[in-house]
């Protein structure tokens, strides 16, 4: 509301004043939210690092990403894109906070997330699970957080690849092999132990996918064949990057799955 506010006083569109104007108003408004962010992130609360920390008691998770907006007009205007990051928290009462700002516009991901936490609640005791996928700027926001705690999932790459697995076996039922609807069903339990954070389990069924299709000479060069193979090749290289997540996922997966939907 603050900021809405500050809008309509330095952004009185309804004179008709000019677009460069207009432009100006806008970064001048910019610029006094930056500072004062910054003024409020000196004064934040420093984390509280000499005893355990617990889980936040208003905040259960937060999951952030990021976007391109690119200018409309590419041949006149090359180059000028800008990313937005974007973080959505949910709260224990079920209900959601945003907070976005310009990469490589702020002093400091790490600060700007750490505002947003005290914002919402969380004290200098309690930390936070941040549920990313595998972008650098989300490890060094989380890493440099003082409050979150890093669980970095590359959840959208291993939705996609268990989606093309999946639709993969729509193509596959027309030929002769494997029992098709069995292999569906175990596709379909991989991706259920990935999501509930036990994808150490999940690399075995899907090691068990490819073996059975390998046994069919049709399958060699298949569609399905490739999209198993895929899967399972990132699940299992996922496993290194997030040895703390599996277990991570298990504390707080219902409020995970449920709210920020990484469940597919």
């Amino acid at each position: 509301m603050a900021a809405t506010a500050l809008l309509k006083e330095v952004l009185p569109l309804q004179d008709a004043i000019s677009t460069s104007s207009a432009k100006n108003r806008m970064r001048t408004a910019g610029r006094e939210l930056d500072a004062r962010i910054e003024r409020a992130i000196l004064a934040m609360p420093k984390a509280e690092t000499t005893k355990k920390a617990i889980e936040a008691t208003q905040v259960t998770a937060v999951s952030v990403d990021s976007a391109w907006l690119k200018h409309c007009v590419r041949t006149r205007f090359r180059g000028r894109q800008v990313n937005i990051a974007a973080g959505r928290a949910t709260r224990a009462d079920g209900t959601t906070k945003v907070v976005a700002y310009v990469g490589k516009r702020v002093v400091s991901a790490a600060a700007r997330l750490d505002h947003f936490l005290v914002q919402q609640g969380v004290k200098p005791d309690e930390r936070v699970t941040v549920i990313s996928d595998g972008a650098g700027e989300f490890v060094k926001a989380v890493e440099g957080s003082q409050f979150a705690r890093g669980r970095i999932l590359d959840w959208f790459h291993i939705a996609m690849r268990f989606r093309a697995a999946e639709q993969s076996i729509l193509s596959a039922r027309l030929q002769k092999g494997a029992d098709w609807d069995e292999i569906a069903r175990e596709i379909k339990s991989a991706k259920w132990l990935v999501w509930r954070g036990k994808g150490r389990k999940a690399i075995p069924r899907m090691k068990a996918i490819n073996e059975e299709l390998e046994k069919w000479p049709n399958q060699e060069r298949s569609t399905l064949l490739w999209s198993v193979c895929r899967a399972y090749a990132y699940v299992e290289s996922k496993c290194w990057v997030t040895g703390q997540l599996w277990g991570a996922l298990s504390e707080g997966s219902a409020h995970c799955q449920q709210h920020c939907g990484i469940c597919g």
